[in-house]
């Protein structure tokens, strides 16, 4: 068993539940905004699967061990894990909303380069390409979503 594999997989299935949570809890929030809650609680299910795929590679390398690059784990860094997840698990009724797209759009570009390592690392090229997709797109939509509600609130206020 390969130690830094295993803190990387389970920082992935941390990273992936919190990711749940903090998008449910967000779709919760915009129960207002139909085309947000729907993107938030789109989110929230992609993450289950990308959680559940990290989970059995780490149940993999526990019981049989995965084939690791190990040139590939000098670019996965987990220092800037505990901010992240500090900053998404506080979503609550006096959030301000774009406050939770800014955490969300850290969360989710955080994300993105710690996959991109992990499939320097272990491969799995296929699941690491769709779950690296999925940010981008996840991305591009929080960014689209912060543009909008900035320019709704500059011009009517909040309420």
């Amino acid at each position: 068993m390969n130690e830094k594999v295993i803190k990387s997989l389970e920082t992935a299935v941390r990273l992936e539940e919190s990711g749940i949570s903090f998008f449910s809890n967000a779709a919760r929030k915009f129960y207002r905004i139909s085309e947000l809650k729907n993107s938030m609680e789109t989110f929230a299910k992609s993450k289950v699967f990308n959680r559940n795929f990290f989970s059995d590679l780490l149940n993999q390398e526990k019981k049989l061990g995965l084939k690791v690059n190990e040139s590939g784990f000098e670019s996965v860094d987990l220092s800037k894990f505990g901010v992240i997840l500090e900053d998404i698990s506080v979503v609550g009724e006096n959030s301000m909303p774009v406050d939770v797209l800014n955490s969300a759009f850290n969360y989710i570009l955080e994300s993105a380069r710690f996959f991109s390592s992990m499939k320097k690392a272990l491969g799995y090229s296929v699941q690491f390409d769709k779950i690296i997709n999925e940010n981008k797109v996840i991305f591009e939509l929080i960014k689209k979503h912060i543009h909008n509600y900035t320019v709704e609130v500059y011009f009517y206020g909040y309420e």
